[in-house]
């Protein structure tokens, strides 16, 4: 791809169901507006969530029950048109967008942080486990975290859902 990106900085946050991502997110956001920084949140699952809710019905009210449902639908999607597929749809709607930071609030695969840090400078948030955890969600993050090991990639692990915790994290970055 071609893109002729200007500076923009992507923020990607990863972490089990419910640990806060999409909240965490919108927090980022507001703070780096409120120091005078464009920001914008975006989501992998988008164009999948558009799917399910043009042909099934699906609501966000709705994703915890219906979590198998689009787990199926992305896998479907996936085996046609290649694993790849969210993460080159999502990394073509961040090039037409005009913004210093990009925050990503649902970063589930490796190859997801792959294909977005292969042109945007990354910076990966790690939510804390929520209590109650999903065993093949949780695996699939243990899976991103040992390829940021892999690659000597470091990341940050938000101990707690603090905005104490994240205004400190924002400050490193900006």
């Amino acid at each position: 791809m071609g893109f002729d990106l200007k500076m923009t900085e992507v923020i990607l946050i990863t972490g089990c169901i419910n640990s806060g991502k999409s909240t965490t997110a919108k927090y980022i956001r507001n703070a780096m507006k409120r120091r005078g920084h464009s920001a914008a949140v975006v989501s992998f699952a988008t164009p999948l969530k558009e799917l399910a809710a043009r042909y099934f019905n699906y609501t966000e009210i709705d994703k915890t029950k219906k979590r198998d449902l689009l787990e199926n639908l992305a896998t479907d999607l996936k085996e046609l048109f290649g694993k790849q597929l969210f993460g080159y749809t999502l990394l073509d709607k961040c090039q037409y967008l005009d913004v210093d930071y990009i925050i990503i609030d649902d970063l589930r695969y490796s190859y997801e942080f792959d294909i977005i840090a292969e042109y945007f400078p990354s910076t990966v948030i790690k939510m804390p486990t929520p209590k109650t955890v999903d065993d093949a969600d949780f695996r699939r993050i243990q899976q991103l975290t040992d390829h940021f090991d892999k690659l000597d990639f470091e990341y940050t692990q938000l101990k707690a859902l603090r905005n104490e915790e994240i205004d400190k994290f924002i400050y490193g970055i900006v």
